[in-house]
């Protein structure tokens, strides 16, 4: 029995696991230290307990949980699926025609024009003096044009007239209506607002108004006045954006061919007024040609890059009446202003040519 006895683990002597005191095998507390000495089993103890069957279930509900867990997600060293988002579908864009812009217009470019010469066929039985007369020029006009050392000529022979073109540019102002425009000059010496109106085909008193003078009122050099020209074309004003502001070319007056001093000519035919040029004019460089009579309505003044133009039968005088007219022809220069929205300036570009006259009847 004693051999029996000290076999089995149960019947080993008790202690108190704080103090080492023994204790009785049934005892709950230590009767030295008075704390509980129930004895716990130790986890080796439990394991031996476990059945093996439990075990061999534990394994087959952890394999049974990971190839559950192994459909639902990632095995082992394998990453997640990529997951796709698609964008929220959106609805499709508005489109809004902008508003139709309106081009502001702008002054028509003149275009440049090139002068074409006439020239003239000699007929059989024609000698220099009957073509000069046709053309109103003089026989040395001709030959000098031509380079001629003879006057004699023959049938088929082609000469070019002097001083005249075939469809010459005449400005029309904007839409058939005239109008006038505003432009500063800047006084010179000997200048009087006689002349200034004369060299640009503005009326004195015109000049007057504009500036608040009076005839009585003296001119000093570089005042500067306002001159109202009438009936000229946006081609004129145009042109003073074509070419530089700063020009000193002044040239000759020029040289008026046709109709001579004092001629008379008859109601029944235009009158041609033909001058010589004075060189290749810039694009802001006009000939103006200024008409006039001495009765008060003068014809309009001819702003032109011609060197002739014809007046037409109608501006004729009446049948039994006759008009005596005078005219010159000088170069007008229209220069940019200085600031913007400022008017445009006018220079005279050459001096005035000699003053003529003729009587239509």
């Amino acid at each position: 029995m004693a051999d029996r006895f000290q076999e089995a683990p149960w019947l080993e002597q008790r202690r108190c696991p704080y103090c080492g005191t023994r204790v009785a095998q049934q005892a709950k507390t230590c009767f030295m230290c008075g704390r509980e000495v129930r004895i716990r089993p130790s986890r080796r103890r439990l394991g031996q307990r476990i059945s093996p069957i439990w075990m061999i279930v534990a394994v087959l509900l952890g394999l049974l949980v990971w190839q559950i867990a192994g459909r639902d997600g990632p095995g082992p060293g394998e990453s997640a699926p990529e997951v796709v988002v698609l964008p929220p579908t959106l609805p499709p864009p508005t489109y809004t025609p902008e508003p139709t812009r309106t081009p502001t217009p702008r002054p028509p470019t003149p275009t440049p024009w090139v002068p074409t010469p006439v020239v003239h066929t000699v007929q059989s039985g024609e000698v220099l003096q009957y073509i000069a007369t046709l053309y109103g020029i003089t026989v040395d006009e001709l030959m000098v044009e031509n380079e001629m050392t003879s006057t004699i000529i023959h049938s088929g022979d082609r000469l070019v007239i002097p001083g005249q073109f075939e469809n010459p540019p005449t400005p029309t102002p904007e839409g058939g209506t005239p109008r006038t425009g505003y432009f500063t000059y800047k006084v010179q010496p000997g200048d009087s607002v006689i002349g200034i109106a004369y060299r640009f085909g503005a009326s004195p008193e015109e000049i007057f108004d504009a500036n608040s003078l009076t005839p009585s009122s003296l001119l000093y050099k570089d005042d500067v006045l306002q001159v109202p020209v009438p009936l000229f074309s946006d081609a004129v004003e145009v042109s003073s954006d074509l070419a530089p502001r700063v020009t000193n070319a002044i040239y000759a007056a020029p040289k008026l061919l046709h109709p001579s001093n004092a001629a008379l000519v008859a109601r029944q035919d235009p009158v041609n007024f033909r001058w010589l040029p004075v060189d290749i004019l810039a694009p802001n460089e006009w000939y103006v040609l200024r008409i006039w009579t001495n009765q008060g309505d003068d014809p309009p003044t001819i702003w032109t890059k011609a060197t002739s133009h014809r007046m037409e039968t109608s501006m004729a005088p009446v049948e039994g009446g006759s008009r005596e007219y005078f005219w010159h022809v000088t170069v007008v220069r229209v220069v940019a202003p200085t600031l913007p929205g400022a008017p445009r300036e006018l220079e005279s570009a050459s001096l005035t040519s000699e003053e003529r006259r003729f009587t239509w009847q």
